[in-house]
C-alpha cells in the first residue's frame, strides 16, 4: 500500500488550474486529481457542467453513440494541458495526408506500402502483397490494480484489483502506475532494502500466460533519494538525488525480472510545457536522468531497450516534443519513442490532427520527427478510449490500424475494472469477446497483414496474415 494514500485521499494536488496552449486557447478550469479518479471516475462532457471535469492530469471522453458504440462529435475530449479547446492556429489539420513510403520493416516512420481506406459499407481497408509486419510481442496493457485496489482505500463500490486471474493470452505488459510495484515506498523501504513480494506475485501471473515482455516506466523514486517534493499519487517522475541509486535499481529490477525488456525514462513529459505533464524539473533535469538510464545500460551491458520520455499524442505536445530531441545529444541512442493516442479509433488514428479524432497527432508526431532526422519507432504506449467506446470490434481495429500505421506496439489502458472506464474491462471478464479482442491481437504477433477487410455491417475487421 501506498502511505501517501489514504481512504477517501486520491492524492495531494487538488487544486483548480487553468493551462493556456501556446497557441493561446485557454483551457477550462480543470480539477487535478489521480490518475485513477480521472480516467475511470470522470466523464467530462463539455456539454455538460465543466465544474464537474475531473480528468486533470489525463483521461477525458467523447460522447458514445449507445447503440453503436462509437463516438459522436457533439463533444470534445478535454485534456489538462494537453487537449486544444479549438483546433490549434496554424496547425495544418486539413492538409492531405504523406505520400506513403516503404514498409514498416524498411523505415520505421513511414506509412505501410498500400493505403489505408476507411469508411462505412463492405470495403478493402488494406491490400498489399508484401505486406505490413507486425512486432513479435504486439498486444499489451496496462493494468494498474494488478495488485493492490486503490479504489478500495476510497470506498469505491468497483472492482479494480487485485486481479485474481489476470487469464488473458497478452504478449506484453507496461509497469507504471501499478499499486505495490513503483520504486519508491513500496518497494525501496530503505537505501538497498527492497521488498518484492507484490513484484513477485504480479511476475508469477505474467509468466503463467506466457507475458513476453514487460515495459518498465520509471516514477515515484523513494523519498530519500528526491531532491524535491513529490506527489507519490500521481505518479510522476523526477531526477533522483544519486545517480548510483538508479542504477542499483535498474539492475536490480532487470536482474530479478528478466522479462523486463524495455525502460520508458518517464511518462507523458511536455503536455506542453515541462511541468505540465508527469514530470517534477527542468528539461535539463530530464535529459539528466535520460543520461544516467543510457549511461546504465551501456555500463552494465544490459541488452534491452531504452525507451525516451513519452508524451500524450495531441498536436500541442508534439512540437515542443520534438524540439527536446532534437535538443538532446543522444536522442538516436533511443530504441523507440512512445506517445499515448487517447480517444483516437481505427478508422481516425492516422489521419491529419482535427476534431474526427480528438486532436490526436500521429502523422504529424512522424511527420516533424523524419523531418528532424529522428528515425525511431514509434509506440502507442497507453491507449485508451472514451468510457463505454471500448467494444471488441474497436479495441481490435485499433490495434491493426496501429500496426498498419508502423506503430510496434500498443498498450491498452486500463485492464481491471467493471466496465466504466476506457476499455471495459473486468476481471472476472465481464465482457468475454472484449478478452478475445485481445487474444486476436496477440495472435497477430510476428505475422505480416496483407489483407484487411471491413463487413458490410461493419463491426471487428477481417485480417489476412502469412
Amino acid at each position: 500500500m501506498n502511505p501517501h494514500r489514504t481512504p477517501g485521499t486520491f492524492g495531494s494536488d487538488t487544486s483548480l488550474h487553468t493551462i493556456s496552449t501556446p497557441s493561446g486557447h485557454p483551457r477550462a478550469p480543470q480539477r487535478r486529481t489521480t490518475r485513477f479518479v480521472q480516467r475511470m471516475l470522470a466523464a467530462c462532457l463539455v456539454s455538460a457542467s465543466l465544474a464537474a471535469c475531473f480528468d486533470g492530469d489525463g483521461g477525458g471522453s467523447a460522447t458514445p453513440d449507445a447503440a453503436t458504440g462509437s463516438s459522436a462529435t457533439t463533444a470534445q475530449p478535454t485534456r489538462a494541458g494537453v487537449m486544444p479547446v479549438a483546433a490549434p492556429a496554424g496547425s495544418g489539420a486539413t492538409a492531405a495526408p504523406a505520400a506513403r513510403a516503404k514498409p514498416v520493416l524498411d523505415n520505421p516512420l513511414g506509412f505501410p506500402n498500400a493505403p489505408i481506406q476507411t469508411g462505412p459499407g463492405a470495403r478493402t481497408v488494406y491490400a498489399s502483397a508484401e505486406g505490413t509486419q507486425v512486432a513479435s510481442d504486439f498486444s499489451c496493457i496496462h493494468h494498474t490494480g494488478l495488485e493492490v485496489c486503490w479504489p478500495c482505500l476510497g470506498g469505491q463500490d468497483i472492482y479494480f484489483g487485485p486481479d485474481p486471474g489476470f487469464n488473458a493470452r497478452i504478449n506484453s505488459v507496461r509497469l507504471y502506475g501499478m499499486g505495490g510495484l513503483e520504486w519508491g515506498n513500496s518497494t525501496e523501504k530503505a537505501p538497498g532494502q527492497f521488498d518484492w513480494s507484490y513484484w513477485d506475485s504480479a511476475f508469477a501471473k505474467f509468466r503463467r500466460v506466457g507475458v513476453k515482455s514487460v515495459t518498465y516506466t520509471l516514477f515515484n523514486p523513494p523519498p530519500f533519494y528526491t531532491r524535491q517534493a513529490h506527489n507519490y499519487g500521481g505518479w510522476r517522475m523526477q531526477l533522483p538525488n544519486s545517480q548510483a541509486a538508479l542504477n542499483n535499481w535498474l539492475s536490480a529490477i532487470t536482474t530479478r525480472y528478466p522479462e523486463i525488456r524495455n525502460i520508458e525514462v518517464a511518462n507523458e513529459v511536455l503536455a506542453p510545457g515541462i511541468n505540465s505533464g508527469f514530470w517534477i524539473g527542468t528539461e535539463q533535469e530530464l535529459m539528466q536522468l535520460a543520461d544516467w538510464v543510457l549511461d546504465w545500460r551501456k555500463s552494465t551491458g544490459w541488452n534491452g531497450a531504452v525507451w525516451s520520455p513519452s508524451i500524450p499524442g495531441f498536436l500541442d505536445n508534439v512540437a515542443p516534443f520534438v524540439r527536446w530531441l532534437k535538443a538532446y545529444p543522444r536522442t538516436n541512442e533511443f530504441d523507440a519513442i512512445p506517445a499515448h493516442f487517447y480517444f483516437a479509433t481505427g478508422d481516425n488514428v492516422g489521419d491529419p490532427s482535427g476534431p474526427s479524432n480528438s486532436w490526436t497527432a500521429l502523422l504529424e508526431l512522424r511527420t516533424q520527427l523524419k523531418a528532424a532526422g529522428i528515425n525511431k519507432p514509434l509506440i502507442d504506449g497507453e491507449k485508451g478510449f472514451g468510457p463505454g467506446q471500448a467494444t471488441p470490434a474497436s479495441i481490435f481495429n485499433y490495434g491493426v490500424r496501429a500496426a498498419l500505421e508502423g506503430l510496434q506496439q500498443v498498450c491498452f489502458f486500463h485492464w481491471g475494472s467493471k466496465g466504466g472506464d476506457e476499455t471495459n474491462l473486468g476481471q472476472p471478464y465481464q465482457n468475454p469477446e472484449v478478452k478475445a479482442a485481445f487474444e486476436e491481437l496477440a495472435n497477430l504477433a510476428g505475422k505480416r497483414i496483407t489483407k484487411v477487410e471491413q463487413p458490410a455491417s461493419g463491426g471487428k475487421w477481417v485480417v489476412t496474415t502469412q
